[in-house]
């Protein structure tokens, strides 16, 4: 009796963990989802509705969006996306929802990845950060370009844990270039994330398998094929049209020597914008200005955003310097920093994915948006729950 009693015990106490990752989940949908009749729709809305709507009713594969205010075309993941709830509901207020539904699946991917990768006090505890993140639920609640990212960045940032400080299969690191492709395709900010891509595989490319050259490169040719394949129409595009972005793209990035208009690429800038607005994509500072609130009725969450802050700093510093000093220690026994513990594996990789759009960007070309931002989701969020 005794016997069946601590049974009891321990299956409800291994369910434990499963109802509150249930209960978390319910409150991300429940921010997410809740009065979406009132979501925007202005001029990039309307003009990404018409072509979706027009992919859905005549079967024509658009092989580009909207223009960008820099004056590039835009990739058409964005218009193949939205075009699946109008697919199988042609209603704006279901376009809305599958949106919402992409920012709670976020949540879910991490959770999931977390709780295999760390156990289940980290993916509790970065889940319940994500869930309620103010910038992630406000950008969860309108259709935009770049507002499905945070799905794809989470996928990406997953798929690198898993296979470099998880079990190493191959199809993580193939899946990891399909989900770069689908965030550079959302916003060209993203292309920051070729470089994290590139530097994480460098340090620890001695990980990969030794035996063979071919199992080392085939999931990086899988990857590149994958790629290839979601880029294939907007190729098409840039190839009717003489690449004429490309040049775009590369002013863009270097600067040109004036402003060509209110919101055009001008001489670059140097200053620490890129940080604050990581900071505040993180912490959800500002969002009042976004959800037109005024600051006298936030009463508590001033502090509440300033404590954020400070755990932001201080996941941060722990993200690089306890990979740092790990290695330090093991210099001793001749180890290289490729050889870290998947715990400190995993804080390096989270130190680069912060640190190098932050450092990137210091030297800029446009006036700075948090939204360039959004792949940094949910990576601060991880790094605190691994403190």
């Amino acid at each position: 009796m005794k016997k069946l009693r601590i049974d009891k015990v321990t299956a409800v106490s291994s369910l434990f963990p499963f109802i509150l990752l249930l209960l978390l989940l319910a409150v991300a949908a429940y921010l997410r989802l809740r009065g979406l009749e009132h979501s925007p729709i202005l001029g990039d809305q309307s003009i990404l509705l018409n072509i979706a709507m027009h992919f859905v009713n005549s079967g024509e594969i658009p092989l580009a969006a909207n223009k960008s205010s820099a004056g590039i075309m835009n990739p058409p993941l964005i218009a193949y996306l939205l075009s699946v709830p109008l697919f199988i509901k042609g209603t704006l207020t279901f376009v809305h929802l599958f949106q919402g539904v992409m920012g709670v699946t976020a949540v879910a991917v991490l959770a999931i990845y977390a709780q295999r990768l760390f156990g289940w006090r980290v993916a509790l505890l970065a889940s319940l950060l994500f869930a309620v993140n103010p910038w992630a639920v406000y950008y969860s609640r309108f259709i935009w370009n770049p507002n499905p990212i945070p799905l794809f960045s989470t996928l990406l940032l997953m798929s690198l844990l898993a296979y470099f400080a998880g079990n190493r299969h191959p199809i993580h690191l193939a899946l990891a270039f399909l989900w770069l492709a689908a965030i550079t395709q959302l916003h060209l900010s993203g292309l920051v994330l070729i470089a994290v891509l590139g530097i994480v595989m460098l340090i620890f490319w001695r990980r990969q398998p030794q035996d063979s050259w071919l199992k080392a490169v085939a999931p990086i040719g899988f990857g590149l094929g994958l790629m290839l394949l979601l880029y294939w129409p907007f190729i098409l595009f840039e190839r009717a049209v003489g690449f004429g972005d490309l040049q775009a793209i590369a002013t863009a990035l270097i600067g040109g020597s004036a402003p060509t208009d209110g919101i055009g690429v001008g001489e670059a800038a140097v200053n620490a914008a890129s940080f604050l607005l990581v900071q505040e994509l993180a912490t959800g500072n500002n969002v009042w200005h976004a959800i037109n609130v005024s600051l006298d009725a936030l009463g508590l969450w001033q502090w509440a955003a300033r404590f954020a802050q400070l755990l932001f700093i201080a996941s941060l510093l722990y993200a690089i310097f306890a990979p740092l000093v790990r290695w330090l220690r093991g210099r001793k026994q001749s180890k290289s920093i490729a050889q870290q513990s998947p715990r400190h594996t995993a804080l390096l990789i989270l130190a680069i994915w912060l640190l190098i759009p932050i450092l990137l960007y210091l030297r800029h070309t446009v006036y700075l948006q948090n939204y360039y931002f959004l792949y940094i989701l949910p990576a601060p969020f991880l790094a605190t729950a691994l403190m």
